[in-house]
């Protein structure tokens, strides 16, 4: 016979640095052994049915993971833990996407799929233009020319009242022309250009 899933007590979204309790409702089991990605406990975390998590390690992803083992119950997988995937909105986020693109080219950029999560996407700097998606974490850059552009998101979780702030520096290259002879005869060996000075046979 399979385990049941544990049954995990807690917060649906957290702040980043926030304490948050998780427990395990369960009279028939003495204790479980916990474990965290993306953050640290505070106080104990072995043979126990609540712990505290702080959340002060999170990785770019925005979200973090909790590992609970029922090690010390009457169990048919002991040693498999029920994961749990916890989002935390961070004061500064990550937005993910090239940080090398041409000119008019269509680009997209995202930040995590938080629930219940307002974004606010905007330029602080560049010749470009922003697209939305049918998702509000992401957003479409369209460049004009070549330069440097600045993206930010501000976001804000509607449960929790956090928010934060995500910036991206962007490089636009120019885009690349090939010169030389449009014909040559057989035989011939010319050289051609890139508009940024290489050269080739």
């Amino acid at each position: 016979m399979d385990s049941d899933p544990i049954s995990i007590s807690c917060p649906s979204i957290v702040c980043e640095n926030q304490d948050a309790q998780y427990s395990v409702a369960d009279d028939l089991c003495w204790g479980y052994d916990w474990d965290v990605i993306g953050g640290s406990f505070v106080g104990n975390n072995s043979a126990t049915n609540s712990v505290i998590i702080r959340w002060d390690n999170i990785d770019p992803s925005g979200f973090g993971y909790i590992l609970v083992y029922d090690n010390h119950c009457e169990s048919t997988c002991p040693g498999i833990p029920t994961i749990i995937k916890v989002p935390v909105i961070p004061e500064n986020g990550t937005i993910t996407g090239d940080q090398i693109i041409c000119p008019f080219s269509e680009e997209l950029y995202r930040l995590p799929q938080w629930p219940a999560t307002e974004f606010n996407w905007s330029l602080s700097s560049g010749n470009a233009q922003l697209f939305t998606t049918d998702q509000p974490n992401e957003n479409v850059v369209y460049p004009f020319g070549p330069g440097n552009i600045t993206l930010v998101c501000n976001y804000k979780n509607v449960l929790t009242g956090c928010a934060g702030i995500a910036t991206k520096n962007i490089e636009v290259f120019p885009q690349e022309e090939i010169l030389g002879p449009t014909e040559i005869c057989v035989d011939d060996n010319p050289d051609f250009y890139l508009t940024n000075g290489g050269i080739g046979d």
